[in-house]
């Protein structure tokens, strides 16, 4: 049986559901976890990681997250949001290498309750 990935989260989150949303994306997609992805996200989803080509369609983009697997540990740095937009930041350990990452979320109502793009921004560490 796999282990249960570590999660470090950030101290942001506390009084904002919309920043929680953030972070709970963030780590469905360090953890690989399709159901949460599934349920966070339009069918429409868009995944652009920089320098890479994009992802489009929620299944295109849970397809991907299995391919990579889960991490062993996820640790949040910062969170914000403001209007339809958020962002956060942090490292993933997957496979014994450290990935400093930051994602930016567009949600696709004022009520910001399902993620319709990410943008990712991502730096292997030595």
């Amino acid at each position: 049986m796999a282990e249960a990935m570590k999660v470090i989260r950030s101290p942001d989150c506390g009084h904002s559901p919309k920043q929680k949303l953030v972070e709970d994306m963030s780590v469905a997609l360090a953890g690989a976890d399709a159901g949460l992805i599934d349920s966070l996200t339009v069918p429409e989803l868009v995944w652009l990681h920089i320098g890479k080509k994009s992802v489009e369609g929620q299944d295109a983009v849970l397809s991907a997250i299995r391919k990579s697997g889960p991490a062993t540990e996820v640790a949040i740095e910062r969170v914000v949001s403001h209007g339809r937009a958020g962002a956060i930041n942090g490292i993933i350990t997957r496979s014994g290498k450290r990935t400093a990452f930051c994602h930016m979320f567009e949600f696709n109502n004022t009520k910001c309750t399902h993620v319709k793009s990410i943008s990712t921004y991502s730096v292997v560490l030595r």
